[in-house]
């Protein structure tokens, strides 16, 4: 039996809620990578620049490794270089977006707290249960990559 071809995906961006904007790679009547642009101005000494951050990356775990992604990324950047950002800025897989243009800016450092885990994280002043809840929590850090890229570059 021949395989079917499937149909040439189609790339929509639409205007979201807070100056956002949602594009997507639609195949037949699904979505199965997205992604969302988020305006931002950024202060650098007494200069402010318009930046575009990039959010909610995702592709169905099905649809992987078929090229939706680069796809939906290649898209993006053409898409940004015709508006007023000077550069985007993303956190993301230290090994995925450099193909795009984008560079490591700096690490970002956050904790999350994971209801119901290890007790006794009592090190350092932290309280030896955490959370709110009773049940207890543990602690990690998460370290995502911030990663930039000049819009209107090469």
């Amino acid at each position: 039996m021949p395989d079917i071809p499937s149909p040439e995906p189609e790339i929509t961006f639409r205007p979201a809620s807070g100056g956002r904007t949602q594009v997507e790679v639609i195949v037949g009547d699904r979505t199965v990578s997205w992604l969302s642009i988020e305006p931002f101005t950024l202060r650098i000494g007494a200069a402010t620049v318009r930046m575009d951050g990039i959010a909610g990356v995702g592709t169905e775990e099905e649809f992987r490794r078929r090229g939706y992604a680069r796809r939906l990324l290649e898209a993006t950047v053409a898409w940004m270089r015709q508006g007023d950002a000077a550069l985007s800025m993303l956190y993301g897989i230290r090994d995925f977006y450099p193909k795009f243009g984008y560079a490591t800016a700096g690490p970002d450092h956050r904790v999350v707290i994971q209801p119901g885990g290890a007790r006794g994280a009592g090190r350092r002043g932290l309280p030896g249960r955490c959370g709110c809840d009773g049940a207890g929590s543990s602690l990690r850090v998460a370290r995502p990559v911030a990663l930039v890229r000049g819009v209107h570059g090469a």
